[in-house]
């Protein structure tokens, strides 16, 4: 996906925030950049739940997460860095 740089640094935290706020206590939080084909990339892991293989469509749309999820998400962090 090509997107709008200056618009990079919202994507970044909300990618990075939903490891931090999803990622228990001593977990782990990996985040990679790097060029392939001439395109960056950013990736991020963690060892958090995860998001169960059937939701991972559904999460991505607006007010969407996963049931039983904790915490006061909205919902739309995803849906934001998606359309971002």
């Amino acid at each position: 996906m090509i997107g709008d740089r200056t618009l990079l640094p919202d994507i970044f935290n909300n990618l990075i925030d939903n490891a931090v706020r999803y990622t228990p206590r001593r977990g782990t939080i990996t985040v990679r950049t790097g060029l392939a084909n001439d395109l960056a990339y950013l990736t991020v892991e963690d060892t958090g739940p995860g998001i169960p293989p059937e939701e991972r469509e559904s999460v991505l749309e607006r007010f969407d997460r996963v049931a039983g999820t904790p915490g006061d998400g909205s919902g739309l962090g995803l849906a934001i860095a998606r359309r971002l």
